[in-house]
């Protein structure tokens, strides 16, 4: 079986981990070709309708663009396409199956499928499946259809080896993830200042870009933390990675955004955990299929006061934050080992040929 993955950008930096699982898939002998619409290196490019049908709607630009993209898929012998999320790509991906007469599946994660999924009962019934990476996610899937299937990320362990975390006299806090609503970053930089108040020595870096970066400077500035907190925008995946070897503990003060967007299971949370980086983080939803009071500091989410507790936690408790960290590296090894987990995605796939 030949299969075609559609993305919406390929590679990115965000996506990481829809990338090792492509790896994954192929080191198990499964040909993926990537097709995507922002095409990079390693990528075919979802060929594009005239910029006029652009402005005749998203349903007719993407009917036309399977139009076009169903005779290449032929011309490929691709035999199924997967949408790597559950929004528009999905929808791209149906009506392209549909006229290359092919079969057709999609991934669901967190914002495509709590606020941009739409139609997830016809995507359901006409896919051969719905992967979803989070239990939250995969309750909210079923309202839709049963043909849903539990397929958590993971991580390729060796390229993240345990460093034993040691007590330092200033916690050097990491932040990783898009400056969003739902990130909870406001609240990171209220908890700095808060446990700096009392006592607590502690700087911070949040990685990431996004459209809340000039309100997060402007708190950031407002509360005079302006040599505490660095906003270091987008990196690349190994910089990400040296960061947090460099840092003593990670943050991810996750929320469910008023437009109720929320995290799905974010996978930095699991690189830091692997990685040996006390976690501190929010009872987000998503989270909650990793983390728990055995494996983290929680704090309930949007509360920077809680969180800055926690932090304090961290140095003031140097013996419980020891076995938080191995027991966080022991659930990645058990539960979230890519190559582990991708098999679950195989046998959804059907039969390799």
């Amino acid at each position: 079986m030949k299969i075609a993955y559609l993305f919406e950008t390929f590679p990115s930096p965000t996506e990481t981990f829809l990338a090792r699982e492509v790896e994954a898939l192929r080191k198990l002998g499964w040909e993926i070709e990537i097709w995507a619409m922002q095409a990079g290196d390693g990528a075919h490019a979802i060929p594009s309708p005239s910029r006029a049908l652009k402005l005749a709607g998203r349903q007719k630009f993407l009917a036309a663009q399977a139009a076009l993209l169903a005779p290449q898929l032929r011309a490929q012998n691709i035999s199924h396409l997967h949408a790597a999320w559950a929004n528009h790509i999905a929808d791209l991906a149906h009506l392209a199956a549909q006229k290359a007469e092919r079969s057709w599946s999609f991934a669901a994660h967190a914002r495509d499928l709590w606020v941009e999924g739409g139609d997830l009962e016809l995507k359901l019934a006409s896919a051969k499946f719905g992967a979803v990476c989070t239990r939250a996610g995969e309750e909210e899937l079923r309202k839709y259809g049963e043909n849903v299937v539990y397929a958590p990320h993971g991580l390729p362990l060796d390229k993240f080896p345990f460093q034993p975390w040691q007590k330092e006299r200033r916690l050097r806090v990491l932040g990783v993830g898009r400056l969003v609503e739902k990130k909870g970053w406001m609240d990171l930089v209220a908890a700095v200042g808060i446990a700096q108040r009392y006592g607590t020595a502690v700087s911070a870096q949040i990685i990431g870009e996004g459209p809340l970066r000039g309100l997060l400077e402007r708190q950031i500035a407002g509360q005079g933390l302006g040599a505490s907190i660095q906003l270091r925008g987008a990196l690349p995946e190994d910089e990400v990675v040296a960061a947090m070897q460099e840092a003593n503990c990670f943050v991810l003060p996750s929320r469910r955004a008023s437009d109720g967007d929320r995290d799905g299971l974010p996978n930095v949370l699991l690189e830091a955990a692997a990685l040996g980086l006390p976690l501190v983080t929010s009872d987000s939803e998503g989270a909650r299929d990793f983390v728990d009071e055995d494996t983290a500091w929680l704090f309930p989410s949007s509360d920077a006061m809680a969180l800055a507790t926690a932090l304090g936690n961290v140095v003031s408790r140097p013996e419980k934050t020891v076995e938080l960290c191995r027991a966080a590296r022991e659930r990645v090894e058990n539960q979230f080992d890519v190559e582990k987990n991708v098999e679950i995605l195989a046998r959804a796939f059907g039969v390799r040929s």
